[in-house]
């Protein structure tokens, strides 16, 4: 009879092991993920208080508050905030670039554009496009940019991502103005979300 027990009790210690690995299996389900475009628009509600924002409206122009070479605009964003980077995909976007002067004024710009974000308290610089323009008197150029992170940024939550602007060169009379209406500057920032 004791023997019998024992077995039973065996036999119920085997199978509640097996049990466990099934549920614990159950449990550790991957969430299926899609990747999606964030557009943020480049707004400017007040000088010199530029941010990142999902919805675009009607922006004050600024002028020569905003025209200053060798200054960085961040542009810290305002919702869209946290994400998970999708960098498989490159950063897009587009951003237009006048000269606030209207009759004199004209030199290559040395334009730098700064993607950078924290995660876990961490401030990460995700990528950086660069390129030179010919600014001239009254003149607004419309650049496409591509930004590739790194790979190892792939799925990464980001509490915070800031958007730098920062204009150089020596000329004289040439002003670096962000263009925020008439077209809207914007990036398009790739993400994982959960799919469905």
């Amino acid at each position: 009879m004791r023997k019998w027990i024992t077995l039973v009790l065996v036999l119920g210690l085997v199978a509640g092991l097996n049990v466990a690995p099934v549920e614990a299996k159950k449990r550790k389900k991957k969430v299926a993920l899609e990747s999606v475009d964030s557009t943020l628009f480049m707004r400017m509600e007040e000088c010199g208080a530029g941010f990142l924002s999902t919805s675009d409206a009607e922006d004050v122009d600024c002028g020569a508050e905003t025209a200053m070479l060798g200054v960085e605009l961040p542009y810290a964003a305002a919702d869209g905030i946290p994400f998970v980077l999708d960098a498989t995909r490159p950063i897009t976007g587009t951003i237009t670039m006048r000269n606030f002067n209207q009759a004199a004024g004209a030199g290559n710009i040395d334009l730098q554009l700064i993607v950078a974000g924290s995660s876990g308290g961490e401030d990460v610089e995700i990528g950086v496009f660069e390129t030179t323009y010919l600014s001239l008197p009254a003149m607004a150029e419309t650049i496409e940019y591509e930004i590739q992170p790194a790979e190892d940024l792939d799925k990464k939550a980001f509490d915070t991502l800031t958007f730098t602007v920062v204009c150089g060169g020596v000329i004289i009379g040439v002003s670096c103005v962000v263009e925020h209406d008439e077209p809207p500057s914007q990036i398009v920032v790739p993400t994982w979300a959960p799919k469905g």
